[in-house]
């Protein structure tokens, strides 16, 4: 089943986080893992500390646009509702927990000395201005995406969803009360 199949990741992924904190002799490891059931599932069984990233769901929505472009899809956006609201589902039944860090996109774009000094409070480490310039670290990265290739260190918030939206495809987002309820809880104001 699905479930077992998540916990099955589950158990992997904490071995193979294992060998790299007995290879490395670091004890936080990061991983860059869109998928909230698995995230649930760790900080559960395998006691680990979730740093939940909340998104703008235009901006994810007009990233899946991008990447379904690249990938030669020609699938409806429409098809990720579902997965945004599913998402914000899962999110607000972690508000409050204590190995949970909600962490906005946009915050932590615009004022990323402070959310870095956040994230290294819950994490128990010290905060250091090096975490800036994480283009100089040469630790491992298990997963992640495009822009740790990039040339910049200069953390800037992509609002490309701006123009590269269009208004029907903004209107999925804004005709689906539920999923506007939701990310209102996390701050979002979606309105045409």
């Amino acid at each position: 089943t699905l479930l077992q199949a998540i916990e099955s990741s589950c158990r992997g992924f904490d071995l193979l986080a294992n060998v790299f904190r007995e290879e490395t002799s670091k004890r936080v490891l990061v991983d860059s893992s869109s998928n909230i059931r698995l995230a649930q599932r760790l900080m559960q069984a395998h006691q680990w500390k979730i740093i939940l990233l909340i998104r703008d769901p235009r901006g994810i929505m007009y990233s899946q646009k991008k990447a379904d472009v690249r990938h030669g899809i020609t699938k409806p956006l429409s098809r990720q509702v579902h997965s945004l609201v599913d998402f914000a589902n899962n999110a607000q039944a972690m508000i409050g927990m204590s190995n949970v860090l909600f962490v906005k996109y946009e915050e932590l774009c615009s004022q990323p000395v402070i959310e870095l000094e956040k994230i290294s409070d819950f994490l128990g480490i010290n905060f250091d201005m090096r975490m800036l310039r994480f283009r100089a670290d040469s630790g491992h990265i298990v997963m992640g995406n495009r822009m740790r290739l990039g040339g910049s260190e200069k953390i800037v918030e992509d609002l490309s969803w701006i123009s590269g939206l269009s208004l029907t495809e903004r209107g999925v987002i804004y005709d689906n009360p539920g999923l506007v309820s939701l990310y209102n809880n996390f701050g979002y104001q979606l309105v045409s």
